[in-house]
Order: C-alpha cells, then structure tokens, then sequence
C-alpha cells in the first residue's frame, strides 16, 4: 500500500513536474512570441516613421520628383512637380511620360527601361524639355535611378526647372558676342601676362591692332617690348613695375611701331594679380587703337589754338604768320607762304609773312617776294584761280611754275596750296613745301581747307565789324584824335557826352558822368584866389555867347589832383539856332607852365653855373699862387723854423678853399669824377657834419670799422652827402636824428629791385624820420626839376643820382609816410691798395727843361719859381700858338722841352685840349701835363685819351708838382 503510494507520489511529482516543464516552455514561448510581436510593432513604427520623413522630404523637396513605373506611368509624384507642370496630383498620376516630356516617346523610354534592367545604364543626368498642363515649354535637369524594392521594380527622377539659368547662360553668351563685336568694331584687344614665365597671350584683335597676320605673335615680352616706340619704352616698364609695387591698375597711352613702318598710338590698361605669398603672378588687359582719336584731338587742339590766335591777330598779316607756323610745326612741312591779291582781282603778291625751318631756303623766299604770280601761275596762282587746294607730289614735273627750278635747287620734293575765302572772293592763298616727296594726303588737304574756311569766316567777320563800325568810328574819330578835354551837355546843363581826355582830367568815365550835371564832374577854382568859379555851361546858357574865363582855372579830379586848364564854352545849335545844348572845351597847360617856370628856373641856374665854373677856374688859379708861394716859403723855412707851423697852417686852409672851389665846379658841370681810392669813414663823418653845422638835426654814425676801399671822387660824393642832408633837413623842420650807415654788402646779382652786377659793394644809408614821400613819387623822385616840397628846383636828387650813377653805383630810396626815408647808395668796392698818407712830404728835385703855358701870369711866375727851386729849366708862353713855336723851335735848336705843363683853357686862344694835338704833329713823343682849374673837366679825367702823360689839377702844392714831374719825365706809371 505504501509501496503503491509511494508509486502514486513519484508518479504525481513526475507529472507536475513535467508539467511546470510544460508551462515553463510555453510561457518562454509566449515571451519570445510577445518580444518578437513588439519587435514587429517597432519595427513597423520605424517603418512608419521613416516613411513619414520620406513623404514629408518628398513633399518639400525644391525639385520636383517622379516614381515612373515599367509602362511610363507615375506612380508617385510630389507636390513641387504638381507645381512646376500645372496639374493636380490626381492628374499627373493618370498621365505618362511622353505627356509632360516631348522629348522622350514611346519609343525611347522602352529603349531606355530596357537599358536598364540589362544594367548598361546607371544613373542618369542628362538635360531635357517639359511641358506644363497650359502647353509651354521650359527646360529642366534631370538625376534619375533604376530601383528594385521587394518585386517592384521602378524609376526615380528628380527634376530642376532650370529655365533661369538657361536665360543667364544665354545672356552670357549674347553678352561675349556682343563684347566679342565690340571688341572687333572698337579696335580692342586683350591680352594675358604670366609674369613667373614671361609669355604673354594676346587676342586675335590684338594681334590685328599691332598690324601683325595671326598667329604671328610669338607671346614672349620681349617681343612685345620691341613693338613699343623706342621714346615711350621706359614710361611704359616703369608705369607697369609701379602697378604691380603698388597693387593698383594702371593706365597709359603710348606709340607702338607697327612691322610696315607706321606709327600708331595704344591705349593700354591692365589688372596685376598675386598668390597667396603676395607676388605677382599674372597681369590681364586691354588695349585699345586711339591713333585716329589722338589725330582728331590734335586737329581740334590745333584748329582752336590757331582761330584762338587768329582772334587776337591785329591785321592780315599776322593772322597768316600763325596760320603757317602752326601748320608747319604741328606736319612737318618746312616752308610756309602767303600770297595776298592784288586791287587788281588778277594777280598775286607775296606778303612778308613767312615761315620756314632751315636757312638754305633763302634763295626761294627772296625770289617769291619779288614776284607777281597771274591768276594760274604755280601752286598759288592754280589754287587763286579754281579756288580749290591744288596738291604737286613732284615740283620737277609741275607745269606753269616758274619757281619749280630754284624749288628743285633747294632741294624740296612736293608742295600744296589752299585758298583762303570770305564772301565768295580769295582773301589770301597759302602754299607750303616739303623735301620729300609726298603723296596726296586727303586727311591734311580736308584739315587745311578747314582751317582756312574758318580763318576766312573770321576774316569775313572782322571785315563786317570793320564796317559796321567804320561810321561810328569815323564820328567818334575827332573827339578821339582831339588832344583837349571835351564834355557836351544838355539845355539843362546835364553831361551827355565826355571823350577819353576828359575823362582822364576828371577822374570820372563817361559812364558815370552822363545824366550827372556838369559841376559833379568838372569842379574848378580860381588859380589865384582859389575860390570856386562860376559854371561855364550855365553862362553859356544864360547869355546863348562864347565863354572863356580871364583867368586860368584849376581843375580838381575826383582823386583830388589839380591841375591848371585853359578853357572855354560854346552853345550847340540845331539848323534852326536853336540852343539844344552846351559844349566845353579845356586844356591841361600845367605842364606848359610849369616848362615856362623851370625855362626861367634853367636860365637863371646855366647863369649862376657859368658864374660858378668861371669864379672857380679864376680862384683856382689865385689859390694856385698862394699856395705855390707857400710851398716855397715852407721848402725855405725848414720844418724848424718859427714860423713853418702858420706857413702850414696857410697852407691848409688854401687846401680847404681849394675843396670850396672843387664844390662850385661840380655845381657847375658835374662832370665826370676824378676818382681815387680810399676809405669812405672819415669822408662820410666830415661831410655830414659840416653839412648839419648850425642845424637842429644831429648825425647819429654806424659805421663798420671793416670797409672796404672804394674809387670815388670826393668832392663829388660829399656833394651828394650834403644833397641827402638838406633833403632830411627839409624833411624834418622841427629837428631830429639822422642816421648814418655804412657797411659792406654782395650783390649776387639776380635782386631784382637791384639793376647792379654781382660783386663787392659798400652800401651807404642815410635814414630821416621827418614826413616820409609817397609811393606815386618814388619812381620820379630822381628825375630832373621833380620836387614835393614849395621851395627848391628839384636837381639835389637828380644831381646825386646822376654822381653815383657815373661812379657804377645805384641809388634807392625807401619810404613811409609819416615815419621818414632812407636813401641807399651801393658803390663798388676797390681791389686797389689805399695809398698811406705821406707823414712828411718833401719835394722831389730833378732835371730837365720844362715849358709852362698858361694866360696867368701869377700862374706862370709862381710855377717858375717852383720848378726853379726844385732843380728844371723853364720856359713860358701865355697861350697855344706861343708854345707850339717855341716848343718847335727848342727841338730845332738841339736843346728840346723835356715836358711842357699845359692850361687846358685860355679865353679866346689856343687852349691845351687843341695846342697838344699840334705838339703830337711835331713830336709823337712829346710828354705833356694837362693843368686847368676846371678839375672836373672830362678831359682832367680821362687825359690819356687826349695825348697828355699826367694831370694836375689847380691849385696844387709844390709836392704835388714835384711828384707829378718826376713820374712823368721818368715814364712811370
């Protein structure tokens, strides 16, 4: 029992146990059933989901998309394609290929399906047409794929409407044609540099504007560089190296050579570019044939400037000389002349006007002047005659032309002539030549012809004007010529006219004047009484008589300027008598009185002149006495005696009377300076000072103590001192200062208020503070009789003016009004050694046998008794004649004259300036001393020039005569 139990147990535990196995597998299975369905589910979800994304890419994609299945039909097609066809989705997908694309019939898809399902065909891109649901057609791009998906097998195409891009690619290419034509109709070329190689591609145009057969260039750059002009190839390198520094395009305008000859003119422009490491690696432009623009220019520039001239050309003449000066420069041509007919209308002359480029033309323009060309005669008479340009490419061969031998001789070769017209008649004709021989240049005969159509109109317009204005001119012409002032007036005194003296005299234009009443514009007063005068147009009116006041007028100018007049007023009357207005006549007499003044003034200053000169030539010869004598008293004395210092002290006070005399003679004469070299700081200091003695203006000195020396005349140069000092004087009444400077100045030369040469100067200034002149005077303040001041001649400045002027000097004058003047004196500075003042001069004894002639008998007793104590034997005459004859009659005897000392003047005889020619006759090596008391005589100045050896001026001390002796008879210089 328990044995069938314990069976029963194993058995029940079996069977749970099998089942629990059986569930256990099962629930595995159910587990793996339900991951399996989950997986399902998510896999269809993704499945889903991506096909979600794939309808919603679809549907949003740009391009329009086709699944076209095996018989052309669509399965399935997207929104844009809806879009771009013009269909619903419905109607698209009821439709076939050939529908929308005419391209591809029947036919061809079948071909190409089965292209496919062989695997020849991949992917497919290729270009073709569809057409919308309204029937137009527009390009597209198509990227198709054959595909499997399970047993489905189909098309996808995706397809871009490429309609913009198809109107941009034709836009381009009608754009390059068009830049291709244009390109070719205006001479352009292009060109490409590679600057790592040097080679060069250039487009056919460019090969054609270079005059060279295509395909000849052989696209290296130095090829390109030999086709530049020679004159132009530096500006171009050195243009393209500073684009390329620069970075920059550059421009530039040159002549290229072209291989027949001919020189054209290029515009070029180019673009460089860089690599990434900034060097330059290529450079691309264009380039362009402005030859014909550059000829137009310079023919427009050449005709403006020539009309320009023409315009302003004052006759005929002229006008043409320009007209064949331009031409001639501007083309080559050497030979340019005018030919103007004659009264006569049948022949023509050959005016003066002439232009030509070498000097062996001579011959052919001295033979064309003397000619008379008949109409047809020669290139000018062809051209007078047709009135056309008449063109001779060899002159040789030219028929009717008498010049053509003298031409040929010359050597020209071709010539032409055009007639100038105005009004239908020939004004001139112009003819040029050449010495090469020339084709016809139509262009040059067109550009000529121009020319001279224009020159004729402006010569037929000037004409016109002439006429036009010849009655006016004519009326106009007596108020013009008259040298008086003339106003006329109306009955009311008013101004209707005024010529060009009276408006000078007033200092109002007649176009201010007219309408203005007559006392606004002629304003006068009595020149006596100063009072204003009475109007000469109101008396006029009032009385219908002549009015001429008794007294001379002032007239006052609007600046203020008066001036005296004489003048006089006379009705106008109509051919009735009728008074209808007033007309006034008036003179400026100012400068006839003031002629009449400085006549009187003249003849009084030639009289106290003569005065001067013959009171100083006679003092001199008292002052030559006294201080003779006393130059023998003081040799007697010895420096010992008692007396010697009042003998010497005589003697320099003769010495000072002497420079009084010197004084008078350069009032007199002024002549030319007797000049020696020295120092100027004491003659400065002792001049102005003795000038200012008893005056209220002091002298204040700058002086530099390193001046250089100068060759001057004192007497003169303290004249002019002394003139500087009165005009301060004058300047300043109520007193002052007045400085004086002098230091050393270099002129280079080149100053322009300066007309001095470069050199060495030593500059004197004399500065007032007195009133000061005004800027209109300063360029009359030098000139003769011209004086702002009520009392003086006007000749102090004039006089030193003229001084430092024959010293090679320059005077100028500075000045401000209220704040005084500084004249300036610039004296050339010496290179000569300053002789030292001897301390102790003596008398130098010698021999010999010496003539004196003078009409003095003081003179010649003095002079006797010096020359006998310095040791010579002595003669005497009292005039020319007298020592001619004994001069010829010692040389006779065998006991000749070592010297003669000669007075250069003698009233009324044979002076030295005549006698000394005579001894010259006799003796060509006569030595002779010129002595006179006119010391400032030309001769005093200058005796070499006259035959005389030495000079002594009178009155002189017996060291001077003994040293004048001594080098004379010595020969020394």
């Amino acid at each position: 029992m328990e044995y069938y139990q314990t069976q029963r147990r194993g058995a029940l535990k079996r069977t749970m146990n099998e089942s629990e196995q059986q569930i256990r597998e099962r629930t595995d299975e159910l587990v793996r059933i339900n991951r399996a369905l989950q997986e399902e589910n998510a896999e269809r979800e993704r499945a889903e989901e991506a096909l979600k994304r794939f309808q919603f890419s679809m549907e949003h994609a740009p391009d329009a998309v086709f699944f076209m299945t095996r018989n052309a039909g669509f399965s399935y097609v997207n929104e844009q394609a809806c879009r771009s066809l013009g269909y619903t989705r419905e109607e698209l997908l009821s439709l076939k290929l050939w529908d929308i694309d005419p391209i591809y019939p029947k036919e061809r898809w079948e071909r190409i399906w089965a292209q496919h399902q062989e695997e020849q065909v991949g992917s497919v891109h290729l270009e073709t047409l569809h057409r919308r649901k309204d029937g137009t057609v527009f390009p597209v791009e198509v990227s198709a794929e054959h595909l499997w998906l399970r047993n489905d097998e189909f098309h996808v195409a995706f397809v871009r409407d490429i309609s913009q891009r198809k109107h941009g690619e034709e836009a381009v290419k009608e754009a390059e044609m068009r830049l291709r034509l244009a390109l070719q109709a205006g001479r352009i070329g292009t060109w490409d540099w590679n600057m790592r190689t040097g080679q060069i591609v250039w487009s056919r145009g460019h090969e054609e504007l270079w005059g060279m057969s295509p395909g000849t260039f052989k696209g290296t750059f130095e090829e390109f560089e030999m086709r530049i002009h020679p004159e132009d190839r530096e500006g171009l390198n050195r243009l393209l190296a500073e684009a390329v520094a620069e970075r920059r395009t550059y421009h530039h305008q040159f002549r290229i050579i072209r291989p027949d000859g001919s020189i054209h003119w290029i515009a070029g422009q180019g673009e460089p570019f860089f690599d990434d490491t900034g060097h330059p690696v290529r450079m691309i432009g264009v380039v362009r044939d402005i030859t014909e623009q550059r000829r137009a220019e310079e023919e427009v520039s050449l005709l403006q400037t020539i009309l320009l001239a023409v315009g302003e050309s004052p006759n005929l003449s002229t006008a043409l000389c320009v007209v064949m000066e331009k031409i001639c420069e501007a083309t080559g041509w050497e030979i340019g002349q005018a030919w103007i007919p004659q009264p006569d209308g049948k022949t023509l002359v050959c005016s003066p006007v002439w232009y030509r480029r070498g000097p062996h033309f001579e011959k052919l323009r001295w033979m064309s002047r003397e000619m008379i060309l008949p109409a047809g005669e020669g290139l000018p008479g062809s051209a007078f005659a047709s009135r056309q340009p008449v063109w001779v490419r060899d002159l040789s061969q030219a028929k009717n032309c008498s010049r053509a031998p003298v031409a040929a001789e010359v050597g020209l070769k071709s010539g032409f002539a055009v007639p100038v017209l105005a009004d239908n008649q020939v004004m001139a004709v112009l003819e040029w030549y050449i010495s090469e021989s020339r084709e016809e240049d139509e262009r040059l005969i067109r550009l000529v012809s121009t020319l001279a159509s224009q020159l004729g109109v402006a010569i037929g317009r000037k004409r016109s004007e002439e006429a036009l204005s010849a009655e006016k001119e004519r009326l106009a012409v007596t108020l013009r010529s008259i040298g008086d002032g003339v106003i006329a007036t109306d009955t009311e005194g008013k101004i209707v006219l005024m010529n060009r003296v009276a408006e000078g005299l007033t200092g109002t234009v007649q176009e201010e004047a007219v309408g203005r009443p007559l006392g606004q514009v002629f304003s006068t007063i009595d020149e006596k009484s100063r009072e204003p005068l009475e109007n000469p147009v109101s008396r006029v009116l009032e009385t219908g008589a002549r009015v001429s006041p008794a007294n001379q007028t002032i007239l006052i100018s609007r600046d203020g300027t008066e001036r005296i007049i004489a003048d006089s007023a006379a009705p106008i009357r109509d051919k009735q008598g009728e008074i209808i207005g007033v007309v006034l006549v008036f003179r400026n007499i100012t400068d006839e009185k003031k002629k009449e003044e400085d006549l009187l003034r003249m003849s009084k200053l030639e009289a106290i002149g003569l005065l001067a000169g013959g009171i100083a030539h006679d003092f001199n010869n008292i002052l030559t006495a006294i201080l003779g004598n006393l130059s023998l008293i003081k040799a007697e004395m010895g420096a010992a005696h008692p007396l010697f210092q009042q003998v010497k002290e005589a003697e320099n006070a003769s010495l000072r009377a002497r420079d009084l005399s010197q004084q008078l003679l350069t009032f007199s004469k002024g002549g030319a300076p007797i000049k020696k070299t020295l120092f100027v700081q004491q003659l400065l200091k002792q001049s102005i000072e003795f000038a200012l003695r008893g005056s209220n203006v002091h002298a204040a000195f700058f002086i530099s103590d390193e001046l250089w020396p100068v060759d001057v005349d004192e007497g003169q140069i303290s004249q002019v001192l002394h003139n500087l000092v009165i005009n301060a004087q004058q300047a300043m009444p109520e007193g002052g200062a007045l400085h004086v400077r002098a230091e050393n100045y270099i002129a280079s030369g080149i100053e322009k208020r300066l007309p001095i040469p470069s050199g060495q100067y030593i500059l004197i200034s004399v500065r007032d503070f007195g009133i000061g002149i005004k800027k209109e005077h300063f360029d009359k303040i030098f000139d003769p009789y011209f004086t702002t001041k009520q009392k003086g001649s006007g000749f102090g400045l004039s006089t030193s003016y003229s001084i430092i002027k024959k010293h090679e000097g320059h005077m100028t004058v500075d000045s401000e009004l209220g704040k005084g003047s500084t004249f300036s004196i610039y004296l050339p500075a010496s290179s000569k050694e300053v002789e030292p003042p001897a301390a102790v001069e003596t008398p130098l004894r010698g021999k010999g046998k010496i003539l004196v002639m003078d009409d003095a008998k003081a003179v010649r007793e003095v002079a006797g008794k010096m020359l006998h104590f310095l040791g010579y034997e002595v003669g005497f005459s009292e005039d020319g004649n007298e020592a001619i004859a004994r001069y010829r009659e010692a040389r006779e005897s065998g006991r000749p004259f070592d010297l003669v000392i000669m007075d250069l003047t003698i009233p009324g005889e044979l002076g030295g300036r005549e006698a000394i020619q005579k001894l010259i006759e006799i003796d060509p090596d006569v030595k002779a001393l010129v002595s006179s008391g006119y010391s400032d005589d030309p001769i005093m100045a200058d005796y070499t020039k006259y035959g005389f050896k030495g000079m002594l001026a009178k009155p002189y001390k017996m060291e001077e005569l003994s040293k004048v002796l001594r080098k004379v008879i010595a020969g020394k210089k």
